[in-house]
């Protein structure tokens, strides 16, 4: 059980998803397809506090975080950059140079 330190706050306590109200009631919220909130919720897990705009995330690893196919992954990724909710600072992308077979 975690304990209270000197300000009242439980130290220890397990990380959590928030997600507000105010955001499920948005239109924007409603129009997501029900993958696309399993994938942002997914990105919202992997936020800690101080990585905003930092977290890594391909459409390989939000298929197997939200156990779909790449296609629903890359579908879902991109539904949510269309409606705001995310915004990719670097493209991603898979080069063959330098690597010997």
């Amino acid at each position: 059980m975690a304990k209270s330190n000197k300000t009242g706050r439980k130290e220890g306590e397990d990380r959590h998803v928030r997600i507000h109200y105010w955001l499920m009631e948005s239109d924007a919220w409603k129009s997501l397809q029900p993958t696309a909130r399993a994938v942002l919720i997914q990105i919202y897990a992997g936020y800690n506090g101080q990585n905003n705009g930092t977290i890594g995330l391909s459409s390989r690893a939000v298929a197997n975080l939200v156990n779909i196919g790449r296609n629903a992954a890359d579908n879902a990724l991109r539904e949510l950059q269309v409606r705001g909710f995310i915004k990719a600072t670097v493209k991603g992308h898979f080069d063959f140079k330098g690597v010997k077979r």
